[in-house]
């Protein structure tokens, strides 16, 4: 074993990765010449390896600190390109990550650069389809954040890019967090599931208001939405699933969602700023078992007489696994974004007009459900 996999597979039992990541955030939010310098420092020391060609579009918080991180310090990957219009992102990608910089889409494809292997797209929630599609016949893989579409005038360019040869990978982490894997193997076909949120509270500026970027349900609830359609198909994949929407205070949304005798409840609550960041809480009760994930920290699993409890040192939503799917192969694709899009859609439009019922069906498009 070469001494990168003998240093990788210590930090990963030793469980640096996290506390690495803090560091590498502290320094982004910090905005001086101390912290860019940590940042100069820790970049400069991890040696890539592997010659695939990566680009980002957008590299804010989430674009540096997250995925620009999985990509660098556990994939092993550089990144040669970012298309970003702030001085920021221009700073952090040609003196942090030593890349590429365009102030644009446009300016990209004109440099006669913007091709290779994976683009990753955590731009704003408006321009990702666009993204994707100018990635086709450039790249072999896109990798799109939530949301893929935030109207209905996108839908012909989401089948558009779901009939061409990228493969697409979405930023759905909660599907490959090891606790959901869990619940979705012991859940049962017959179950009541409960997801309780506490979002971040957003000021009426923030930007994930403006109209063309979609409500919260798609700037954040999106997240807990595709976790149920997910859960929903993996045992019935042709009824209809019912939709009831009540709106509360601010932000507060209830949803119930229903499927023959299967039910999930999301209730998301943004009144005020956890804590420790986003709040997630799972419960369950079905006629195989019964149990709860709390924040991902833990699950308690009881299967009978048979009682399974695990703990985690911190929280583990399926960020990392998620953002590195792109370079474990085909077999990764997701094969359900196009209809987890429209899921969210049909909801986004709930909310907006206050239609309180609907129905979604379920559509087989190309093989992908």
């Amino acid at each position: 074993m070469n001494s990168y996999l003998k240093v990788k597979r210590f930090l990963r039992y030793i469980n640096l990765y996290g506390p690495l990541r803090a560091l590498v955030k502290a320094c982004y939010h910090l905005d001086n010449s101390f912290g860019n310098k940590i940042l100069y420092f820790l970049f400069r020391a991890n040696d890539k390896s592997r010659g695939d060609r990566v680009f980002i579009s957008g590299l804010g918080n989430h674009g540096f600190t997250l995925i620009s991180f999985a990509i660098i310090f556990i994939g092993r990957r550089s990144i040669c390109g970012v298309i970003d219009p702030s001085e920021r992102a221009k700073f952090l990608a040609r003196s942090i990550l030593r890349c590429n910089h365009y102030h644009s889409l446009s300016e990209a494809v004109q440099s006669n650069n913007f091709f290779g292997d994976v683009l990753y797209v955590c731009s704003d929630h408006h321009s990702h389809l666009a993204y994707a599609l100018a990635a086709v016949g450039r790249f072999s893989n896109v990798y799109i954040e939530k949301p893929l579409i935030v109207s209905d005038d996108q839908i012909p360019d989401l089948f558009e890019l779901a009939k061409s040869d990228i493969n697409v990978f979405t930023g759905f982490n909660r599907p490959n967090s090891p606790f959901f894997q869990q619940l979705l193997h012991h859940c049962g076909e017959v179950f009541n599931i409960t997801f309780v949120v506490n979002g971040h509270f957003l000021p009426s500026d923030h930007w994930y208001r403006e109209s063309k970027q979609g409500s919260r349900i798609l700037g954040n609830l999106t997240h807990w939405l595709d976790l149920s359609y997910r859960i929903f198909v993996y045992t019935d994949s042709v009824t209809p699933i019912d939709i009831c929407l009540v709106k509360g205070h601010l932000d507060d949304v209830t949803i119930v969602l229903s499927q023959c005798n299967r039910t999930i409840n999301i209730c998301f609550s943004a009144n005020s700023e956890p804590v420790d960041g986003v709040e997630e809480f799972i419960h369950w009760n079905s006629l195989s078992s019964t149990g709860f994930v709390n924040n991902f920290r833990s699950i308690a699993l009881y299967n009978g007489a048979k009682k399974i409890v695990k703990h985690k040192l911190r929280k583990d939503v399926g960020h990392i696994q998620t953002v590195l799917t792109p370079f474990k192969g085909k077999s990764f694709v997701d094969s359900k974004f196009v209809n987890s899009a429209l899921f969210c859609l049909i909801v986004e439009n709930m909310y907006k007009t206050g239609i309180i019922k609907s129905q979604f069906q379920l559509t087989r498009f190309e093989g992908k459900v």
